[in-house]
This record gives C-alpha cells, sequence and structure tokens, in this order.
C-alpha cells in the first residue's frame, strides 16, 4: 500500500525464431594460381534462432550446378550450434578448381524447419589463374582475357580488359 512508481513503457521486443540457421561466411578456397584438383570448401554457420541446432543438413553448388554431397556422412552438421553462435564446417567431398577461369560458389543451409530462409545462402567469386611457365611471356589479348583480372582487393588498378571507347583512344591498336 502507498508504494508506487513512474509509468515506464511500452518497451518493444522481439522474440526469435527457434529454428534459423545460416551461412555468414566462405572461408576458403580463395582466388589464386594454381588452385587444387582436390579443394576444401570451408564456410561459417550461425544460429540465429532461440534454440541450439543440431543435424543441419549442407549443400554447395558451383556455377550454379548442385553438387553431390553424400549425407549424412558428410554435409550434416552433427555437433550442438548453441543461440547466437558461430561454427566452422567443411566438407569432406573435395572439389576441383584447377582449371582456369572464374567460379561461383554457393554454400546454403537446409534446415527443414527453418523459419528465415534469407539468410541460408552465401555465395563468393573466385578466380583460379594459370602459372606462367614459359618465358617469354607474351599476350595481346586478341582472343579473350588470358585469364588476367582486377584483384578485388586492389580496385584503384588502371588495367581493364576490354573494347576502348574513350575520346583519345576509342580503337585496339
Amino acid at each position: 500500500p502507498g508504494d508506487t512508481s513512474a509509468y515506464i513503457g511500452p518497451f518493444p521486443f522481439t522474440t526469435l525464431f527457434a529454428y534459423d540457421v545460416g551461412v555468414i561466411n566462405i572461408l576458403s578456397p580463395m582466388s589464386g594460381c594454381n588452385l587444387s584438383a582436390t579443394s576444401i570448401i570451408e564456410f561459417d554457420i550461425f544460429n540465429f534462432g532461440g534454440i541450439p541446432q543440431t543435424l543441419t543438413p549442407m549443400g554447395v553448388s558451383i556455377n550454379g550446378i548442385p553438387q553431390s554431397i553424400n549425407q549424412p556422412n558428410d554435409g550434416v552438421f552433427t555437433g550442438v550450434l548453441g543461440t547466437d553462435s558461430t561454427f566452422t564446417f567443411k566438407f569432406d567431398r573435395t572439389f576441383n578448381f584447377s582449371e582456369p577461369g572464374e567460379y561461383t560458389i554457393t554454400v546454403y543451409t537446409q534446415l527443414e524447419e527453418d523459419s528465415v530462409l534469407d539468410n541460408d545462402t552465401t555465395s563468393i567469386t573466385i578466380f583460379s589463374a594459370p602459372t606462367i611457365v614459359d618465358f617469354p611471356y607474351e599476350e595481346g589479348f586478341e582472343e579473350d582475357d588470358a585469364f588476367w583480372a582486377v584483384d578485388d582487393v586492389n580496385q584503384l588498378s588502371s588495367w581493364d580488359y576490354g573494347r576502348p571507347e574513350a575520346t583519345l583512344i576509342n580503337q585496339a591498336a
């Protein structure tokens, strides 16, 4: 009796979906020269949901083509992923990125009860470049880009592959 307090609130709050596991980062492989025919795909999964998760299936596609994963022996997270926790996962199966060119790797979770599908998938584009072993090396870039590319780290490069369309330089030599 007689004990009062000032009115406070309302307080907004949200509750987490119980089941929500997603991929947040692809760690490997990375762009480079002479990528391996036995490369490992390694990535981070995160539990966005409100309860710990286990037995979460994973999938991968390369250049839009789903890759076969021997589930449940491979491609299933069998540990316990606590709420607001990250785990680095890798497939046991290896992948071939030895052929020079560009590869788009898409990794995704396949949790059946997942309530938020927007965070299930992450993609990365890597570049497998050949190593030049015959010297002197000469490239005229007449047929294609010869596997030359601007590194994502060095966006200040003045190199670009294409047809010249500037005022002073408006055609190829």
